[in-house]
């Protein structure tokens, strides 16, 4: 349990850790741009070899098909109310927006961050209950897709006239709720029926996969040109390879 809290602590911890480099080393959008990429294939993979394939063995393909269509309505909807508040830029990695409103979207950021953060991290606690190798793999996705969203979620909140400590201390606050998602995965889900916890996984599944394809792959693309696919691949590649060896 202390492990599944850790992972979700850490992973969290990578928001934190993206502010820090936004704030004090301002990398390049095409740096941020093939982090993100790399990132989004990471999580492609985890999604298809571990997160699926598992919920099928648990499950088949009703609770799949249920899961994923939930996980993706819930986080489209969410993600459409909260850019109707000035959160749609969180994951965003251009600085020069100019219809940031303030107050409103320095909190539509947090809420997107935990829109993001909590599936997330309940499935890594989930997949540690199938084994440490799939609990390593979603952690490391998570990990690298959350670097990339903290140094753009920097931009937003400072525009709402925050200072640094705040803007630290927020992605330090999400990241523990983080940590208690996985605990909350791992801890009440552990005597969850094969059906349920196919259901669970394909949501986050869902989820996750919504947020690629609105999010992390879009602008990746438009920040780092064609050759982000690169990273993509590679990402996807290591993935899989980490999957097979553990």
């Amino acid at each position: 349990m202390i492990l599944a809290f850790m992972f979700g602590l850490i992973a969290g911890l990578a928001l934190f850790i993206g502010a820090l480099v936004g704030i004090y080393l301002k990398p390049s959008k095409k740096t941020s741009a093939k982090i993100m990429a790399f990132g989004s294939g990471v999580l492609i993979s985890a999604i298809t070899f571990d997160l699926i394939e598992d919920a099928y063995q648990n499950g088949g393909i009703l609770p799949i098909s249920a899961g994923i269509i939930l996980g993706t309505l819930a986080f489209v909807l969410g993600d459409w109310l909260i850019g109707k508040r000035g959160g749609h830029h969180r994951k965003h990695l251009k600085s020069e927006r100019s219809d940031f409103k303030g107050e409103a979207n320095s909190l539509a950021i947090t809420f997107g961050a935990l829109l993001d953060g909590i599936p997330e991290s309940v499935i890594i606690g989930t997949s540690l209950l199938a084994g440490k190798g799939a609990g390593i793999l979603m952690f490391v996705a998570v990990f690298l897709s959350n670097i990339p969203e903290g140094i753009s979620g920097v931009y937003g909140i400072t525009k709402a006239k925050k200072n640094k400590i705040f803007i630290l201390a927020l992605w330090l606050f999400i990241a523990i709720i983080c940590g208690f998602s996985s605990y909350f995965g791992y801890r009440y889900l552990a005597g969850a029926s094969d059906m349920l916890m196919a259901l669970v996984s394909s949501v986050a599944a869902g989820s996750i996969l919504a947020m690629i394809t609105d999010t992390m792959i879009p602008e990746a693309y438009e920040e780092g040109g064609v050759f982000v696919a690169l990273s993509t691949v590679f990402g996807f590649l290591v993935s899989f390879i980490v999957s097979k060896l553990t």
